[in-house]
């Protein structure tokens, strides 16, 4: 199967959601105390502090706020806005993950490292797809549908 570019675009954009959101899902049960706080910070910190709870919960609103630019850039291509903060998040993914690859926390390396790298990929992909102009037939599908059930109101 051979992968137009706004088809590639969707399938990394939907990748990352996936991914952010899992993510996110960590860190809540990170702020909740159902999974250790040992798996993040490079493994350094063993006791939840409000500080690190209310970090976690920060985490998870940067992550799904990630996901949501993503969407935006491949739902309104000619945005150079959303394809501007589609690089920034490319880049600070690819440092993100140099950081998780260099941590003594073996979940770091090994799934956050993997995880991120991944998410890094998958932004650079929606990010270097060409700002484009849309045409009217690909920005309102309902009201094309409409036209071509003949009922257009003027």
């Amino acid at each position: 199967m051979v992968l137009d570019g706004t088809s590639r675009e969707r399938l990394a954009a939907t990748i990352a959601q996936i991914l952010f959101s899992l993510v996110a899902i960590i860190q809540l049960a990170i702020a909740f105390g159902i999974a250790p706080i040992t798996i993040v910070w490079g493994g350094h910190q063993t006791v939840l502090t409000p500080f690190l709870r209310m970090a976690s919960l920060f985490a998870i609103v940067v992550l799904l706020g990630f996901a949501w630019i993503l969407q935006q850039r491949v739902d309104h291509p000619e945005s150079r806005c959303f394809q501007m903060c589609s690089w920034i998040i490319a880049g600070y993914m690819a440092l993100n993950t140099l950081g998780n690859f260099t941590s003594p926390s073996w979940f770091e390396r090994y799934v956050f490292g993997v995880i991120t790298m991944a998410l890094s990929i998958c932004s650079a992909v929606v990010a270097s797809t060409p700002a484009r102009q849309r045409s009217g037939y690909e920005s309102f599908p309902e009201e094309d549908a409409a036209v071509t059930r003949g009922n257009v109101s003027s």
